[in-house]
């Protein structure tokens, strides 16, 4: 091989193993090449990814020495701004040169020219914070870092995912949560934390909806217990809570505005106080830029109360009710309003039904959040607490005492506590002797028997089965009078549901139905269940199903049915706040007597919804649509993006949104709503 090929041969192979995240092999051709090169400034680079690969083998030594060669070279500034950082990371906690490191990157945070990498040097600081155990300083650094952040998202995903971390674990898990959705939001999916930080995601959302479900319940439940007096009292708080926040909000997204709009309008205005925020203040956090927004938003608005819907001249604002005074009727109508009473009322327990309703919300999710504690997070002493907690309030559930009993049993096992797990042990068998939780702990060959008598049972209920495809619809019916109370019980119920149907025996049917629905835990024995006894009680609907089949579409067009504006927007590239805000202000200026909904939600991981509400009927909606697009400041945002700005009824919303169909339902609304326009 010619020797002069040397150095390129090392190159290709470095790049190669490098593409294959064959690390080892990359660093040797890497060496290689740091023998090859003679001349210091051709080896920047090379040096530059052999400090990284070191440092990400905790090969420190070596990753310093590298770093230290390259800002050596006098590299260009993002390397040297690189390296540093890096550099920064790896020295030794309470070192000479660590302090010096952290006033140097102090120094760099007042520095204009470092202002896009802010989000970078409080990285890290707080990185040098952790080094250093001083955990309370390293958050404020991240925080700051995701505050400082323009641009960059995979640093700000980063700067998520540590907080997250440090949350997590402390047992946090709530605020760990909250951090490692932003983390998943900012993230991209081929980044090599992704997956495990998406896997703890999942486990900790699944954890808080549990804790808030529980939370929730006991709530209500505490509030429909409260006289009506205090009641009005308590709800008159949460919506003056929800109406400060909101203007609160408001504030800030117009403050923030105004700003953005003076800065690009006068160019040079914004140096009054950018170099007060440039050393990694949030404008928000600068009192002088408080105030100027202050003193702007006054030049244009005057002096105006805090207060929500302030630009409205018809304040329908919310002091105070009576629950006295709402008529049964009024309580009916569902609202998603937090500032309208019934959207608290709606929700409480009031009957007994309710009641149970709710207690059974709580005996799921205490149990599906203890599951997780002990299996997502192997925090045993808060599982076994959630299931005592179980066990405390419903001692005798017949679906979820025995199990929770069992489970603080494996609890107690795990963390050495054999004579708790014992005492257990004992109160399982003496409150639920027959129990599969009991037959595990005293009958060794219990689980080779059960799948025995599965295998035997699957088999017979396979036999009815066959019975009902021959159309014996009697033989069914008879064979199912003979079913215990197992597994599966709901199926043969099921089947002889379906027979009866056959028969037109609909009052056979509609009672075989009723007790699937009344004993079933199968949601989707249920909701077939509740799909046939549809078919039976309520023709209309299924004529609407026979309808959407016929069109083979999801989607029925109904002109007279409530509507509503649908904008369908990328989600990146759109300050969706802004564009409400501009809404608004349209809706001041040419809809002063109307009031209008606006929200905005996610739809999977690349789109924003946002939705104007309500209109009476399509023909309202499609009008709206046309004026609202004349609006230049509104257009102007628009035409920035990827977008559609659609008509769809309450309806239609729910299947579209459930099934993410942006391009099926174009097709239906250009078919049913421009074509006659």
């Amino acid at each position: 091989f010619p020797k002069k090929l040397n150095i390129d041969l090392a190159k290709i192979s470095a790049d190669f193993y490098l593409q294959q995240a064959n690390y080892p092999l990359a660093l040797e051709q890497l060496v290689k090449i740091d023998k090859l090169i003679k001349r210091k400034s051709k080896k920047v680079r090379y040096n530059y990814i052999m400090a990284q690969l070191y440092q990400q083998h905790t090969n420190y030594r070596s990753a310093k020495n590298k770093y230290e060669q390259v800002l050596a070279s006098s590299p260009e500034y993002e390397m040297v701004f690189n390296a540093k950082m890096n550099l920064a990371r790896l020295l030794d906690s309470g070192s000479r040169d660590t302090q010096k490191m952290r006033q140097n990157l102090l120094k760099m945070t007042k520095d204009d020219k470092n202002k896009e990498y802010l989000d970078q040097i409080y990285f890290t600081l707080a990185e040098m914070d952790i080094n250093n155990s001083d955990t309370l300083a390293a958050i404020d650094n991240y925080l700051l870092s995701t505050v400082n952040s323009l641009e960059n998202n995979t640093q700000k995903s980063l700067s998520f995912l540590a907080l997250a971390r440090i949350d997590y674990n402390r047992s946090l898990y709530k605020d760990a949560k909250v951090n490692y959705d932003s983390t998943i939001f900012y993230m991209d999916e081929d980044f090599r934390e992704y997956e495990a930080a998406k896997e703890k995601h999942e486990i900790l959302q699944e954890l808080v909806y549990h804790l808030d479900v529980i939370s929730l319940q006991d709530s209500l439940q505490v509030l429909a217990a409260l006289p009506p007096d205090k009641l009005s009292q308590v709800i008159t708080q949460l919506i003056q809570n929800e109406i400060e926040k909101e203007r609160e909000l408001l504030e800030i997204e117009r403050s923030k505005q105004q700003m953005m709009f003076e800065n690009n309008r006068n160019g040079g205005r914004g140096e009054r106080f950018g170099n007060n925020t440039s050393g990694g203040k949030w404008y928000f956090y600068n009192p002088a830029t408080l105030s100027f927004g202050l003193s702007e938003f006054r030049k244009k608005w005057g002096k105006r109360k805090l207060e929500d819907n302030w630009r409205r001249r018809d304040k329908k604002t919310v002091n105070s009710f009576k629950i006295d005074s709402i008529k049964p009727d009024s309580v009916e109508v569902v609202t998603q309003n937090k500032k309208d009473p019934n959207y608290y009322l709606k929700k409480l327990p009031k009957t007994e039904k309710d009641l149970a309703k709710s207690n059974e919300m709580i005996k799921e999710s205490t149990y599906q959040a203890g599951v997780i504690y002990k299996n997502g997070l192997q925090e045993y002493n808060k599982s076994s607490a959630l299931f005592m907690s179980l066990l405390s309030r419903f001692p005798y559930d017949k679906n979820y005492a025995a199990l929770a009993y069992y489970n603080v049993y494996i609890n107690h096992l795990r963390v050495g506590k054999d004579q708790e797990a014992e005492t257990i042990k004992n109160l399982l068998l003496h409150n639920f002797p027959n129990s599969v939780c009991a037959q595990l702990l005293t009958n060794p060959n219990f689980q080779a028997e059960l799948i025995g008598l599965q295998n035997e049972d699957e088999l017979a209920y396979q036999h009815a089965y066959r019975l009902y495809v021959d159309k014996e619809y009697l033989r069914v019916i008879e064979k199912c009078k003979l079913v215990s109370e197992d597994d599966y019980q709901s199926k043969y119920l099921f089947l002889k549901a379906l027979s009866f149907s056959a028969l037109k025996d609909w009052s056979e049917c509609i009672n075989t139905l009723d007790k699937i629905i009344r004993i079933n835990k199968d949601a989707r024995i249920i909701k077939e269940a509740n799909h046939l006894l549809e078919a039976i009680k309520n023709p209309e609907k299924m004529k609407k199903a026979n309808e959407q089949a016929l069109t083979e579409s999801p989607y029925l067009f109904r002109s007279g049915n409530t509507h509503m504006s649908l904008f369908i927007l990328p989600k990146t590239g759109v300050d969706i706040n802004y564009l409400k805000i501009l809404i608004s202000d349209y809706h001041a200026n040419d809809f002063e007597n109307e009031v209008f909904e606006i929200s905005a939600m996610l739809m999977g991981s690349d789109k924003h919804l946002l939705m104007i509400k309500a209109f009476d009927n399509s023909s309202d909606v499609v009008a709206y649509n046309q004026l609202i697009m004349t609006d230049s400041g509104i257009i102007n945002q628009l035409n920035k993006l990827d977008y559609k700005v659609l008509a769809i009824s309450f309806d239609n919303f729910k299947e579209f949104y459930k099934n993410k169909d942006v391009e099926g339902y174009y097709s239906f609304f250009k078919k049913n709503y421009l074509e006659d326009n």
